[in-house]
C-alpha cells in the first residue's frame, strides 16, 4: 500500500525572529492564492479563514499578508515581506490585513508594492484601497 501525496502545508521561515515568525500556507486547491501569516497563532487560524473569503470574493492571484504589530520589529519585517513577495511575483495582487494594518492602514497603503490594505479579517471589503 503506498501513502497519499502528500499536500502542501505550512512552511516556516525562521528568519523572521522578534516574536513575528512568517508562516506561508500555500493554496493546496490552487497555486494562485497565497496566505503570508505573520505572528501569532490566531493569525495562522485566521489565515484559513481569510482563504475561504477571499476564494469567494475571486481573489486569484492574491497574496494575503496577514501582519503582526507586536513589536516595532514585527511591523518591519511586514513590510519587508511585502517588498519581496512583490519581487518574487510583480504580477500578484498583495492585500494587507492584521494587527499592523488595522494600526496604520494608512503606512501599507502607501506602500506603492500594495494594492489594498485592510481592516482586521477582512481585506476583499473593507480598509483603505489603492488606485492603480
Amino acid at each position: 500500500m503506498t501513502a497519499p501525496p502528500e499536500q502542501p502545508g505550512p512552511q516556516s521561515d525562521p528568519g523572521a525572529g522578534n516574536g513575528a515568525p512568517t508562516v506561508t500556507i500555500p493554496d493546496a486547491a490552487t497555486s494562485t492564492l497565497d496566505i503570508v501569516s505573520m505572528g501569532c497563532r490566531l493569525n495562522a487560524h485566521e489565515a484559513e479563514v481569510m482563504r475561504t473569503y477571499a476564494r469567494e470574493a475571486g481573489l486569484d492571484g492574491a497574496i494575503i499578508v496577514n501582519t503582526c504589530a507586536v513589536t516595532s520589529e514585527a511591523v518591519r519585517q511586514a513590510a519587508q515581506t511585502i517588498r519581496r513577495l512583490k519581487r518574487e511575483r510583480p504580477d500578484a495582487r498583495i492585500i494587507v490585513t492584521g494587527c499592523a494594518a488595522q494600526l496604520d492602514p494608512a503606512r501599507f497603503a502607501a506602500m506603492p508594492d500594495v494594492d489594498h490594505a485592510s481592516s482586521h479579517g477582512r481585506p476583499y471589503r473593507t480598509g483603505h484601497r489603492k488606485r492603480r
